[in-house]
């Protein structure tokens, strides 16, 4: 599996706030995973959800290498935006997503408060 690790405990956001962040990715696999590949190229992802309900997916703006090798790590800066969507208590999740599958939870959940 691939893991995303974060040292930002994202607690209290702000809507429209642009986040920036160190990531950490794993890639547990014994094998390569490219960035561009054909049919599954790679993207990481956020999602805010309450509870198991999806309230908000989108795009980690990260410069992704070419290949992450199997068994290694790399440290990336990364940020998102938040939406604009109703303040409240939500779970952010960072996830790796490949082609047409669906995203993958690859992290920690951290509980956030979205404030106005």
């Amino acid at each position: 599996k691939v893991v995303l690790r974060s040292d930002t405990m994202f607690s209290e956001l702000q809507i429209n706030e642009k986040i920036s962040f160190f990531l950490e990715i794993e890639n547990q696999y014994n094998f390569k995973l490219k960035r561009d590949h054909n049919e599954l190229p790679l993207q990481v992802k956020f999602t805010l959800a309450e509870g198991k309900r999806i309230i908000h997916e989108g795009n980690v703006d990260v410069d992704l290498p070419d290949v992450l090798e199997a068994g290694k790590s790399i440290q990336l800066n990364a940020s998102f935006k938040i939406p604009d969507i109703e303040a409240g208590h939500y779970i952010l999740r960072l996830s790796l997503k490949s082609g047409v599958l669906p995203s993958g939870f690859n992290s920690q959940n951290f509980h956030t408060e979205l404030k106005i």
